[in-house]
């Protein structure tokens, strides 16, 4: 059982609810702040997961390229991960519990304007601001968690009860999103956000203990500017690429300016007193490797959902909740992996590491044999292998992002971590995406010049809509008589491109499985050396 007290009963402080003695905070109510906790975060999971499914819905609905649907995953990943760091050390500094208050408000009232709005450039930005509370609730998350159970095994049963909510949130989100999207429209599954957003304010209003921050923790505000400036630049740069020209001057200055922004941060990191990141997190071999499967982790099997949500619908034809079905493997195997996998930190929590990465490389693989009519014996073990994968990844990162870690930098250290994991998310989703419409189209190009009465040009700008659109817009727009053949090769191209995806996925994981190792087995020689000496 997770006690509501350590060390004794002592006088309480505000509300009859914490103090301090000896420099240990003590908690009385800890189950309400993890359960908020777990609330905020089963909703900010969700909302990236239930979004999959509706992607093609929204793109229908709103006229929609690829690149506005890419957005409406990136403007939410990218502002969170840009932010977070930022927002997690504000934490630190002024208390979780006003952040918190602020984070649950702005992602309410941004998810309101989601789903009121009607204009894909619209949604983006909204989405973008849905990011910014996002990015609050996520830096102090995991710290409001850590100020309530000491280091040990009460804290790791606590984070495993988080990882298994997290990964929960996965599992209900396309089987959610595939329901309220068929049912309701796309519309609702921002529009949900608002009710619960309400009572969770509400509770934690009355729950949620106040704890003083770290006054003497500064805020790098040209750090943080810094870093969302390279980021934005870099994503820009990506994903609309492909469709303006990688050479237009535009283009090229976006990755320019992601560049200068980027060693500009990090100047900034090394000779600041306070920095965004410390870089002594990273003298942890095990907090490295941990981020290093973070990023890679989300950068390959999370962002590959946005494709293969795609691909059902666009493809094989599934509808909504039939897409939300066909997930449900997925997210079955994410949350009870992540519930099972707790017990194990303890003894197997290094080994943990590379193991997710070989996981999620071979559930890749395998989906790439995904045709154009799905077969259930690839989908569905794919699925499973994968979602393993990300339920294994999700405990053992968020353990070793607060491990052994001084109270003051938590937020930090967490923060740190979990900016990591949705930078790759967002840069996932971009990079893919240029892979994916490369891939469409140079197959798709070679098709149609087959195609007799079709000139060359023709082949060329229909390839071109094929790579950022769905085979049936291309069959809509293609010459009468030759539509249907046209059609065909669109789908025949589109499950190409998928295959080219999760075929690069698949390879950057399998590499990640070596670096991790690398990473590990240096740092334990290193300490085998140290310890030698003393």
């Amino acid at each position: 059982m997770l006690d509501d007290t350590e060390h004794g009963s002592v006088p309480s402080g505000p509300g009859g609810r914490t103090t301090t003695v000896d420099n240990v905070v003590v908690r009385a109510g800890r189950g309400w702040t993890l359960g908020l906790v777990c609330v905020v975060i089963f909703m900010l999971v969700l909302d990236t997961t239930v979004v999959m499914v509706a992607l093609p819905e929204i793109q229908h609905s709103l006229d929609a390229g690829l690149g506005n649907i890419q957005w409406v995953v990136d403007a939410y990943t990218l502002t969170l991960a840009s932010l977070l760091l930022g927002a997690a050390t504000l934490g630190d500094s002024i208390g979780r519990r006003p952040m918190f208050l602020s984070g649950v408000g702005l992602f309410t009232a941004a998810s309101l304007a989601c789903g009121l709005a009607g204009d894909p450039v619209v949604l983006d930005v909204c989405r973008g601001v849905q990011g910014i509370g996002g990015a609050v609730l996520f830096g102090i998350g995991v710290p409001l968690i850590a100020d309530s159970y000491p280091q040990g095994r009460s804290r790791d049963l606590a984070i495993g009860l988080f990882g298994a909510v997290s990964g929960s949130a996965v599992a209900v989100g396309p089987l959610l999103g595939g329901l309220l999207t068929e049912l309701v429209g796309w519309r609702s599954i921002f529009l949900i956000n608002v009710p619960v957003g309400i009572v969770v304010l509400v509770l934690a209003r009355i729950h949620l203990v106040p704890r003083p921050g770290s006054r003497s923790r500064r805020i790098d505000l040209a750090g943080s500017l810094m870093v969302t400036l390279s980021l934005f630049c870099f994503l820009l740069g990506c994903i609309e690429g492909p469709r303006e020209g990688w050479t237009e001057p535009w283009i090229l200055g976006a990755f320019a300016g992601s560049g200068l922004a980027g060693a500009w941060f990090v100047l900034l990191q090394i000779r600041s007193a306070s920095p965004l990141v410390d870089p002594v997190l990273f003298r942890s071999r095990q907090y490295t490797a941990s981020g290093i499967v973070g990023v890679v982790l989300q950068g390959t099997v999370v962002a590959s959902t946005t494709f293969l949500a795609l691909y059902a619908q666009n493809v094989a034809g599934f509808g909504p909740l039939e897409t939300g079905l066909r997930f449900l493997p997925f997210s079955l195997a994410a949350f009870v992996s992540a519930a099972a996998v707790a017990p194990l930190m303890t003894r197997f929590d290094s080994l943990l590491m590379p193991v997710t990465m070989v996981v999620a490389a071979l559930g890749l693989a395998w989906l790439t044999r995904l045709g154009v009519s799905p077969d259930p014996l690839v989908m569905v073990p794919g699925f499973v292998v994968g979602g393993t994968a990300v339920g294994i990844g999700a405990t053992v990162i968020n353990r070793f992002a607060i491990s052994d870690v001084p109270a003051d930098k938590l937020g930090m250290s967490s923060g740190t971590s979990t900016a990591l994991r949705q930078l790759g998310m967002a840069c996932g989703v971009a990079l893919l995406g240029i892979v994916h419409q490369r891939g469409v189209y140079a197959d798709a190009v070679e098709k149609f010049r087959t195609v007799p009465g079709l000139s060359t040009h023709q082949a060329e700008k229909l390839a071109e809509l094929a790579s950022t659109t769905s085979p049936a817009a291309v069959e809509r727009v293609a010459p009468p008589q030759m539509a249907e053949e046209i059609g065909r090769m669109s789908l025949e191209a589109t499950t190409h491109g998928l295959g080219t995806t999760l075929s690069v996925a698949a390879g950057t994981a399998a590499v990640a499985t070596l670096v991790t190792g690398c990473v590990l087995l240096t740092g334990r020689r290193r300490e085998h050396h140290a310890d030698r000496s003393v």
